[in-house]
């Protein structure tokens, strides 16, 4: 619970990944983007993408440094909730999937006076796949709070 004096801004947000049996191939963009709001008035809050590593099963878990795309982000700004946006591209003949055992956000805030508090969302046991359509794969996962 937080002193009511305090306003608390968000710092940080790292996401920490945990492959399942199906790691995410090195040619494969990944996009990952954090929201804030309902799902009719989402504010993009920050987002990380990759074109080149390998998520392996091994040596998990994979921590990622979520890049806000503004500083001024409150805890109250996620009342309403928000969304978790994923995105998975293979460019490859191979195709790629990629189990994900667990995803943990972590929230980093802090208040004026320094005050700090942590918030953490834990998703756990979803896959991202390639259609043979389309190439890709996204997943929306909103949530009501953090």
């Amino acid at each position: 619970m937080q002193p009511s004096n305090e306003t608390f801004t968000l710092q940080s947000v790292m996401a920490v990944v945990q492959s399942g049996d199906d790691a995410k191939n090195s040619n494969s963009e990944f996009w990952l983007t954090i929201g804030a709001g309902d799902p009719e008035h989402i504010h993009w809050t920050g987002q990380f993408y990759d074109n080149h590593s390998e998520f392996k099963r091994d040596g998990n878990p994979y921590q990622i440094p979520i890049p806000l795309n503004y500083t001024g982000y409150r805890d109250v700004d996620f009342n309403g909730g928000g969304l978790i946006a994923l995105k998975l591209i293979e460019h490859g003949h191979s195709g790629d999937d990629w189990d994900i055992s667990d995803l943990k956000l972590i929230f980093n805030f802090v208040s004026q006076k320094g005050t700090q508090q942590v918030r953490t969302l834990d998703i756990p046991s979803f896959k991202l796949h390639d259609t043979k359509n389309s190439q890709q794969d996204s997943k929306q996962i909103f949530f009501s709070t953090l």
